[in-house]
């Protein structure tokens, strides 16, 4: 059988397979892990993260891939609503490091769906979806890093939520202009931990440098107005650019004295 036959029979034995899987049927005895479903599902939406045929200027968005969002996609939103207070709890008591992974995988798929495209059923709970993107980011806090693998995972699951957000402002426009307020709030405070930078790491340096990458790809595409940001908090927003990149530039005239 042809691959491009098999199609639609695929997506919805794949849907079975996800919601058999050790997290939704909550049986630790499960023959289908949950990760191994979501490498399965992230292979097959990588391709569509780059526009199909570019030539073409308002390209539509492809049919395999609405359906993989309506059938497969949505349900993952779900999950991770359903999850993302227990993930951002975990920070305060101890990290699980299962469901950091299955959350990370979640947003690198749902990255895939919106980096070039938006899917119907994507945008039609893009809200919802970015207050939990919100309540993963807020969990943060970067002066308290670990080198624990499951904070690690926390970081890269926060760091693909800021690609989430990236692609949101530069691609889709027009489905988040209500949200840009929440959007820029929510980058301008996770930048607002650079305050003592030279306590940072790397990780939380990159999560701290997309944070601002956010906030300027929000201010090149949109006026002050829709982001609804006051210019006494933008002036403030530069003031802290400015001081954070004199303090990298002090830090790394002190190594090289050294």
């Amino acid at each position: 059988m042809h691959t491009e036959n098999a199609w639609p029979e695929l997506i919805p034995k794949l849907r079975t397979v996800f919601e058999s899987s050790n997290l939704i049927s909550q049986n630790a005895h499960s023959r289908w892990d949950a990760i191994n479903v979501l490498t399965i599902l992230h292979t097959i939406i990588r391709p569509f993260q780059y526009f199909q045929n570019p030539k073409v200027p308002r390209e539509p968005v492809p049919a395999q891939l609405e359906s993989i969002a309506e059938i497969l996609v949505i349900p993952l939103v779900v999950t991770l609503h359903h999850n993302v207070e227990k993930f951002a709890l975990s920070f305060q008591y101890k990290i699980q490091f299962d469901l950091e992974q299955v959350l990370l995988m979640i947003c690198k798929c749902i990255y895939f769906s919106v980096k070039s495209y938006m899917p119907a059923a994507l945008s039609a709970i893009l809200p919802s979806f970015c207050q939990d993107l919100f309540q993963i980011l807020n969990s943060l806090n970067l002066e308290c890093a670990s080198p624990d693998n499951g904070y690690l995972l926390r970081l890269k699951t926060a760091k693909k939520s800021l690609y989430i957000f990236r692609a949101l402002v530069t691609r889709h426009q027009k489905h988040v202009n209500k949200l840009l307020p929440n959007i820029f709030n929510c980058a301008f405070k996770l930048s607002k931990q650079s305050a003592n930078i030279d306590k940072l790491d790397f990780p939380s340096e990159r999560i701290v440098s997309l944070a601002f990458d956010v906030i300027s790809h929000i201010l090149e595409n949109f006026n002050i107005v829709s982001v609804g940001c006051s210019e006494n908090s933008l002036m403030n927003c530069w003031l802290l650019v400015v001081s954070i990149v004199m303090r990298i530039y002090t830090r790394d005239v002190r190594k090289s004295i050294r």
